[in-house]
């Protein structure tokens, strides 16, 4: 599996201090997948002592309520008071529903490590990877992170769902990147996806974290879409887009004309692309067939502005739910801390 051997190449070796196999010892097993993120598993341009990072990760599990239910068992200490009634059905039932479908615990210390880790049910992250219904957790996967446990044998979908949302950011940046364009560029782009939008960014985010991510990290980019970049440039009988994208002088070229735009639409998520129909038949009397939409768009001159307007109406509203639902499950103090920290960091990098 060529693909799945790509994600699970280790970004940042820290096992020497961190043990990942005694951080998913703390936990109740049915985890489908782990995967680590942020700045303490990636490195980023400007890091402080990447030793003295929090550590960032995702548990991915079959039924969150059950599984929340054994850890509250396990990890009681986790949990802040409003987290606790997780094993109410009726509360976690409310609570998976709103925000990103995410639970996050912070402010875990274990070995000698400060760390948060977010916990959310297969089929909620698979509907994201595949349509965006909010870009939270599929917007984290756009970038390199290090898969630390998998059980992609038994959970299919899953690892088409990883698939699918790599080559949904590939074709949503290309609608939004011109003709000419740089290797970089289009990693930037593909970054700055799920922060459009984001009510976080210039508030508790540093303002070049998308540069920040990506600048040290070109190969490890290239790598993750190298499968990608090179399904839409080979050649064959039932590949529509063998003609869109070509390397010339050190650049990406792509052929934006009608045609291929409107092939590049149709490999969206459909939740993206339901937010730009909407968007450009806004003053429509009546409702058109999607289909129909999605033509007219493709001789659209401004349609990199309607895939940017459907990412931010996506993102802003996941990311102002999620972070009001954050404020709540994780306590006041600790968020107020975790706050404090970002705020800071971006300041420092103002002067």
């Amino acid at each position: 599996m060529r693909f799945t051997s790509r994600l699970l190449q280790t970004t940042q070796d820290i096992a020497s201090t961190f043990s990942y196999t005694k951080f998913l010892q703390m936990f109740p097993p049915q985890i489908k997948l782990a995967f680590g993120y942020g700045s303490g598993i990636v490195p980023q341009k400007g890091n402080e002592d990447t030793s003295k990072k929090m550590l960032d990760f995702i548990l991915v599990v079959e039924d969150s309520y059950k599984w929340h239910k054994l850890n509250l068992e396990q990890n009681n200490d986790h949990y802040a008071l409003a987290g606790k009634l997780q094993n109410n059905e009726t509360f976690h039932k409310f609570m998976e529903n709103s925000g990103a479908g995410v639970h996050f615990n912070t402010g875990i210390k274990t070995q000698g490590r400060r760390l948060k880790y977010g916990v959310i049910s297969e089929r909620l992250l698979i509907a994201d990877l595949t349509n965006w219904d909010t870009l939270y957790i599929a917007g984290r996967l756009h970038k390199p992170i290090h898969i630390i446990q998998h059980s992609f044998e038994n959970s299919p979908k899953l690892l088409e769902g990883l698939k699918f949302n790599l080559a949904g950011a590939v074709a949503a940046s290309l609608l939004i990147l011109p003709e000419v364009f740089t290797e970089r560029d289009l990693y930037l782009t593909i970054t700055g996806l799920s922060y459009l939008g984001d009510v976080r960014m210039g508030i508790a985010e540093d303002s070049n974290k998308v540069a920040n991510i990506v600048d040290p990290n070109i190969l490890r980019f290239r790598d993750l879409y190298a499968p990608v970049l090179n399904s839409f440039m080979e050649e064959g009988k039932d590949n529509y887009l063998k003609n869109l994208l070509c390397w010339s002088d050190n650049h990406l070229v792509q052929d934006k004309s009608p045609p291929n735009l409107h092939e590049l639409m149709l490999h969206l998520p459909g939740n993206l692309a339901f937010e730009m129909c909407c968007i450009y038949d806004r003053e429509a009397k009546h409702i058109r067939d999607i289909d129909e939409i999605i033509k007219n768009m493709a001789k659209y001159a401004e349609l990199a502005d309607i895939v940017s307007k459907a990412l931010i109406t996506i993102v802003s509203q996941s990311s102002k739910t999620q972070t009001l639902k954050n404020l709540t499950t994780v306590g006041p103090l600790e968020a107020v801390k975790y706050s404090g920290q970002k705020i800071s960091k971006m300041l420092k990098n103002l002067v």
